[in-house]
């Protein structure tokens, strides 16, 4: 029988919990010490006049924000376009940033560029395998370089076409786009700056150090401006503000494209391409239930497509595919995303404005 306890003797706490209530004392201080110190430096650099960010935790750069499927590769010009080994491993044939169909070294192959973004890559949209299939099946021989890459805009194609599609040797160049124009949908000031892709914006505000780390980001932040300011980047240079609507802003980017081609000896034609609800007919009640577009990029759309639609006719080098479908709204993943039959109406519609220009020719 074990001896008992004799009264007035103190009780030992194990060792164990001894460490453990330590631990959690030595944790809880740690914590308290360091939303003391997140606090005092937002205080700071508020009252400097500084930037402040999120206090403690910078969810979004935490969560960060994927451009689409496989941009994992970063593009000092154009911001972010696909990692190539994705592409490959989905059975793409691709040739620097560019998806390929057809023999590049074929001297008798028309060569044909297409730049767009998700609705033109190869992921998400793919009209131009449809167009390579129809000149195919005509017999006309042909090698395409499909450019599209998702939320690229007329901005990255211009730049696209400066840069690389010139080095192609292309005999008809073809953008698809309208929709990645159509800017804030706000209605705000926070539009896009011209020819920057958002991933720039992202990328070079870090290199200021601002938001530098998802956690603490005012105690990181104020340290670096304290001990590495001399030695960072102190500024971002935009540009000249262009004051443009988002589809003047579109109109100057295709009329850039024209004239190089106009200068390089290529035929170029862009293509408003089509979007859910514009184009002058209302869609059913049951295409509007199904996809559901939120409010602000509805007005965003509207905006845009009624002066872009106004700027098209009196240029040869631009089509209004707004109607293309022919109504068929069933076609529409979401409120620009077609689904395999779309895209192929899409491919063989362009492949006939091609061909009524004679351009098919060799």
């Amino acid at each position: 029988m074990s001896e008992e306890r004799r009264p007035g003797r103190k009780t030992s706490t194990p060792a164990p919990a001894r460490r453990l209530a330590a631990g959690a004392l030595l944790a809880a201080a740690t914590a308290l010490a360091l939303v003391m110190m997140e606090g005092a430096a937002f205080v700071f650099n508020a009252a400097s006049g500084g930037q402040t960010l999120p206090f403690l935790v910078d969810g979004e750069m935490l969560r960060g924000r994927p451009e689409g499927r496989s941009l994992g590769y970063l593009d000092p010009l154009l911001g972010a376009v696909h990692d190539p080994s994705e592409l490959a491993t989905h059975g793409h044939r691709i040739f620097h940033g560019f998806e390929v169909h057809g023999d590049p070294d074929d001297r008798r192959a028309l060569r044909i560029v297409a730049l767009g973004g998700s609705t033109t890559e190869a992921f998400a949209g793919d009209w131009p395998k449809a167009l390579y299939e129809e000149c195919r099946r005509r017999n006309i021989p042909v090698v395409l370089f499909n450019g599209g890459v998702s939320g690229h805009g007329s901005a990255q194609e211009l730049l696209k076409l400066l840069r690389d599609g010139l080095l192609l040797r292309p005999d008809v160049v073809v953008s698809y786009d309208g929709v990645n124009d159509r800017g804030s949908e706000s209605g705000g000031g926070d539009r896009r700056r011209r020819l920057a892709h958002p991933v720039h914006s992202r990328v070079f505000t870090r290199l200021l150090g601002e938001g530098a780390s998802p956690f603490l980001p005012n105690a990181v932040l104020l340290l670096r401006r304290a001990f590495f300011s001399g030695s960072s980047v102190q500024g971002i240079e935009w540009g000249v503000p262009d004051g443009l609507t988002p589809a003047a802003e579109w109109l100057l980017n295709v009329r850039a494209m024209n004239a190089l081609a106009s200068e390089f000896g290529f035929h170029y034609v862009g293509f408003l391409q089509p979007a859910f609800g514009v184009g002058g007919r209302r869609p059913s009640r049951e295409a509007e239930a199904r996809l559901n577009v939120p409010d602000g990029v509805r007005r965003s759309l509207d905006a845009f497509y009624g002066e872009a639609s106004r700027l098209v006719p009196s240029r040869r080098y631009l089509v209004d595919f707004t109607g293309v479908l022919g109504g068929r709204d069933e076609h529409y993943r979401d409120f620009c995303h077609l689904d395999e039959d779309g895209n192929r109406l899409v491919g063989r519609a362009v492949f006939r404005e091609l061909e009524s220009r004679r351009w098919l020719e060799r």
